[in-house]
């Protein structure tokens, strides 16, 4: 089994889980692999300087973060990924630092490749902007202080327009990340939709609103100054006035592994918690 493994070095100090888990992967006869920059001593790893494209299986050690960063890649390629996570709450990982035994079960089958939903957003009138998103897509004013107006419209053409700071599209994935920050409700896997959640409306029509997934909606940018374009937390384009942008549920699916059964909403509802503990 051909299995990459992608650390974030900086929550990662001195590689310290990575050889935990590249040990545990080795034992079981895996073929390792890592990018040839990382500054990780070679030893029994296989550097490439081109991600492997006929990879198992991609290890990903970090935070959400890190799981959205290294995304491109599993979907590129169709790899299915697997997080450890070394961040705060880990709503993506799989596993916790403390857990990395359980790698053993990627060598007997007993896990589960579960396909989930991304979103893709195109510029209309610009055939090379296009982009999927994991989590979800902002667009928000290039002044923090200025009030965004966009008009939001589906696939019959009914439409609603917003004043607000911005304008969330989630997946269900997404639904815990930025989306529920912004007061957007939490939804869950096996309910494939797109989300929509407006981030402070200056209306009382202030509430989140799900769509199918089969839903084709548009974005169009009603103010005088251009709105910012962030995917998955990073940066990506601007929408200029009058312009629209199509999201809507994309062809392709990300593959992530599940080792555990229990409930979901228990799972979920633990990592919550600890949020009262920060």
């Amino acid at each position: 089994m051909k299995i990459v493994i992608i650390p974030n070095e900086k929550k990662d100090k001195g590689f310290q889980t990575t050889k935990q888990v590249v040990k545990e992967l080795l034992s079981h006869g895996a073929d390792v692999c890592m990018d040839a920059s990382l500054p990780y001593p070679s030893g029994a790893v296989t550097k490439y300087d081109d991600f492997p494209a006929d990879a198992d299986v991609i290890v990903v050690i970090g935070g959400d973060g890190s799981i959205l960063d290294a995304s491109h890649c599993a979907i590129r390629y169709g790899v299915p990924m697997l997080g450890i996570n070394l961040g705060r709450l880990g709503y993506m990982s799989e596993l916790a630092p403390g857990e990395i035994s359980h790698l053993a079960r990627l060598f007997d089958g007993n896990y589960t490749v579960e396909e989930r939903m991304l979103l893709s957003i195109k510029i209309e009138g610009q055939p090379s902007m296009e982009r999927l998103a994991v989590n979800e897509v902002v667009f928000s004013h290039s002044n923090p202080v200025e009030l965004t107006y966009l008009t939001l419209t589906d696939g019959n053409g009914a439409s609603v327009k917003y004043r607000a700071d911005g304008l969330i599209f989630a997946t269900p994935i997404g639904s815990t990340a930025y989306s529920l920050s912004a007061g957007g409700p939490i939804v869950f896997q096996d309910h494939p939709s797109i989300l929509v959640t407006p981030i402070c409306p200056h209306s009382f029509f202030s509430r989140s609103l799900i769509f199918s997934d089969r839903e084709v909606l548009t974005v169009g940018c009603g103010s005088q100054a251009t709105l910012n374009v962030a995917v998955d937390g990073r940066p990506w384009g601007v929408l200029n006035a009058g312009a629209r942008c199509r999201v809507c549920r994309s062809e392709k699916n990300i593959k992530m592994i599940t080792f555990k059964k229990e409930n979901r909403m228990n799972a979920l509802f633990s990592k919550l918690r600890s949020l009262d503990e920060i």
